[in-house]
């Protein structure tokens, strides 16, 4: 049975607390600071680049080690310090207040672990081995991060603008679904990275015009159906 449930969590303006100031918080707080959260960082010392996120207003700090109540109102903690009882107080700590905890290199601690993972844009791809190899999971986002490039950024930003014309012109959601699928196995991805828009234009023209001009299934038909079904459900409960 699989332990872990895999969860995209949105970070804008919410509280992060990161227990640590050495390297290893400095790239949790990096990403973290991408995702638009709040970061108060705990710890006696900073990196040189942490000090500056504080400096210029990116980070709060507290300069001491971490402390019993810490973690009120705090959404999200990681427990990123080189002191392993330190790491398992904050753990135990954010058990009791029912707040995820994610303690660096200690699954068995945490109740959320975070993936190796990079981002094409809008595109975000993770891998996790529940925490089995981490070295396997770091192998495979650089392998994948080559054949994925950053074009699939511009290939998702079309996509994202047809389906948001095909919602304004298709009523019928399983013609609709029909034309996203479509548009997914056409490959735009070459005209993308040609950046011939004529060319993508015309293809997309190609592969949404026939199916968008159907017309969803008349009501009187669909309450045909539902009635024709209601009818065999109730022969068949007798």
């Amino acid at each position: 049975m699989m332990r872990y449930y895999p969860l995209f969590l949105d970070l804008t303006a919410r509280r992060v607390v990161v227990v640590g100031g050495g390297a290893v918080a400095e790239r949790k707080i990096r990403q973290l600071l991408a995702c638009r959260a709040r970061v108060l960082a705990i710890s006696p010392t900073l990196t040189p680049r942490l000090r500056a996120w504080v400096r210029a207003g990116r980070v709060r700090w507290q300069p001491r080690r971490y402390r019993r109540g810490d973690l009120g109102q705090a959404w999200f903690v990681v427990a990123a310090s080189n002191e392993p009882e330190a790491n398992g107080r904050v753990a135990h700590d954010a058990e009791r207040r029912g707040v995820l905890v994610n303690v660096v290199d200690d699954p068995a601690r945490s109740s959320a672990i975070a993936p190796a993972w990079f981002r094409r844009g809008a595109l975000i791809v993770a891998f996790s081995t529940g925490g089995q190899s981490p070295a396997l999971a770091q192998r495979l986002r650089r392998r994948l991060s080559r054949e994925i490039g950053r074009d699939y950024a511009a290939y998702l930003t079309v996509l994202a603008r047809v389906r948001r014309q095909l919602i304004r012109r298709v009523t019928d959601p399983a013609i609709r679904r029909r034309l996203l699928h479509r548009l997914v196995r056409a490959d735009l991805l070459p005209m993308v990275r040609r950046r011939d828009r004529a060319a993508l234009r015309r293809r997309v023209s190609q592969l949404t015009d026939g199916l968008a001009r159907l017309r969803p299934a008349p009501l009187r038909s669909i309450n045909r159906l539902r009635n024709q079904s209601r009818d065999a459900t109730a022969k068949t409960g007798r």
